[in-house]
């Protein structure tokens, strides 16, 4: 947990380490530059018969990619489009390859190898077809070959991913944690030079609840390449036990609660809490996708809950994931959802669709 800390502080602020860094980082950067103009320029990507649809990102951890992508989906079928989501299934047994967990009619038994928010997606989007696998090329025509009907598929976590050609770029921007300390990778948190924004269709902004006016700062940077620009926030749909049952939001303020996260941005998780007035009296945060596969893991964690005479475990939802899976923690737990709910830009975005989606039918 400590080390995840001072991994966090590190990206994010500018300090003696960074500057060493920089050195590493101007090398990486014109990789990656010269990575993505080879690919839009000289290499051969494969093109699907589908609208592809990329939701990505450009730092480093939580941007709000999963709950974005589940979004889109939803407003898809919601404008008559019939579509499919591909995630990479990130340190899952099904990462490498490409297979399917989840089909028009239900969750695949499989699902439960494929990862945190691959199972996730598939649990969130009933009737949308998800495969799991960092082959996007073979997802893509599985999801071809075994829904000859669909209009366009969603590559969750795809903007580096450069071997399939994208039809529509989304890029989702955290308010609160921005671009970091601006550095490139291994001195910051950007995955890429901010020029590869240039290469976006839409930019998606995830504000904070209740901050309808992002920063200007920000907004001024995300200006300079003149992007359409959806804004929103990430706002909590409900809180339930493992039985389903939904829990009373003043029942559950009232509860001696602890915070359970093993997300990229466990701070994003806190503060939505501290929105609906949840205040944990301690916060157990691990590493990113951490599979508390490690049964002493789960026995020091069951101790310190029955030590703090704890009534509740208050977890994400792609946690819950992983967690659904052991007995001893699975009925300590409540699960809390969220959903992206626009505030500006939905028309845009909703033309950019279906303008994408024609064009590719070539109406």
């Amino acid at each position: 947990m400590d080390e995840q800390g001072f991994s966090y502080r590190y990206l994010r602020r500018r300090g003696i380490l960074n500057y060493i860094m920089l050195p590493a980082t101007g090398m990486f950067s014109l990789i990656t530059r010269i990575r993505r103009f080879l690919y839009q320029k000289l290499f051969h990507t494969y093109e699907s018969r589908l609208c592809v649809v990329s939701v990505g990102n450009i730092v480093v951890g939580g941007s709000g990619k999963t709950p974005m992508t589940i979004f889109i989906a939803h407003k898809l079928k919601e404008m008559g489009y019939k579509s499919a989501v591909s995630h990479r299934g990130y340190k899952s047994e099904l990462e490498n390859g490409a297979t399917l967990i989840s089909d028009r009619e239900k969750l695949l038994p499989i699902a439960s190898l494929a990862g945190d928010e691959a199972k996730l997606l598939a649990e969130r989007l009933p009737g949308i077809p998800v495969v799991a696998g960092k082959n996007r090329r073979q997802a893509i025509r599985l999801l071809e070959r075994t829904f000859p009907d669909l209009d366009c598929v969603i590559l969750d976590d795809s903007f580096q991913h450069l071997k399939v050609r994208h039809d529509l770029d989304i890029i989702v921007v955290n308010h609160k944690l921005g671009f970091g300390n601006g550095f490139v990778l291994p001195a910051g948190m950007l995955r890429e030079p901010l020029s590869a924004l240039a290469s976006a269709d839409i930019i998606a902004l995830n504000l904070q609840a209740g901050d309808e006016k992002p920063g200007s700062s920000l907004v001024k940077r995300l200006d300079e390449f003149h992007k359409p620009l959806l804004t929103g926030t990430y706002q909590v749909s409900r809180i339930c036990n493992t039985q389903g049952e939904i829990m009373d939001n003043s029942k559950v303020r009232d509860a001696k609660i602890a915070a359970l996260a093993a997300i990229a941005n466990p701070d994003g998780f806190l503060d939505t809490l501290q929105q609906i007035g949840i205040t944990p009296i301690i916060a157990f945060v691990y590493p990113d996708h951490y599979a508390f596969a490690d049964r002493k893991v789960r026995t020091e964690l069951k101790a310190r809950f029955e030590q703090l005479n704890l009534d509740w475990l208050i977890t994400t939802e792609k946690d819950y994931a992983k967690l659904c899976q052991y007995p001893e923690l699975s009925k300590l737990l409540l699960i809390l959802s969220i959903d992206f709910v626009p505030l500006t830009g939905l028309d845009e975005l909703h033309k950019l669709l279906a303008q994408t989606i024609k064009s590719k039918k070539g109406l």
